[in-house]
């Protein structure tokens, strides 16, 4: 989930090819940290930036570029304003974009639960637009509404981030 501004290419990659569910681990027993054998940082150094990049299932950047439009695409289901300002959004896959984190504290409250979070957000005095399917905006709308930015700026900052987050894994320009 986002919170503000905190999108990442990483975050990008993941929210878009991983599923997650937290749960709470206690072990029965204390945990014993063991050293591994792992490459030096050295051998690492000498790989090629389309090697590390395979290392680490990140995508190459067209690949890349493709999850951000596919993100855009997103239709979303609630959008949240505070006044005239949009500060957040639910998608139809359930994820949210919140731009405040007492929204977020509701969202949690509401066992992340669309319904339940339009009807306390409502109590709280907020003004939450619900869309049926096929008549919400794109996740690209949403964003231009809160950043006062088009979602392809968006695509071609973010491009540029991807390709230094590659170079400096890779420890080379992969421009």
């Amino acid at each position: 989930m986002q919170v503000g501004n905190a999108t990442t290419p990483t975050t990008i990659f993941f929210r878009n090819n991983v599923s997650v569910k937290a749960t709470l681990f206690e072990p029965d027993t204390p945990i014993v940290h063991e050293e591994l054998d792992l490459p030096s940082q050295k051998a690492l150094s000498g790989r090629s930036a389309s090697s590390l990049q395979n290392s680490f299932s990140m995508p190459g950047i067209s690949e890349f570029q493709n999850q951000l439009e596919k993100q855009g695409q997103m239709e979303q289901s609630i959008v949240i304003k505070k006044g005239d300002q949009v500060v957040g959004t639910v998608g139809r896959n359930g994820w949210a974009m919140l731009q405040e984190s007492s929204i977020q504290g509701v969202w949690e409250k509401a066992n992340n639960n669309p319904a339940n979070f339009a009807q306390m957000l409502k109590q709280q005095g907020y003004e939450v637009e619900t869309y049926q399917p096929g008549n919400g905006p794109t996740y690209a709308e949403v964003h231009e509404m809160i950043h006062h930015e088009s979602y392809s700026t968006l695509i071609a900052r973010q491009s540029v981030e991807y390709c230094r987050e590659l170079s400096s894994l890779s420890g080379g320009s992969v421009y």
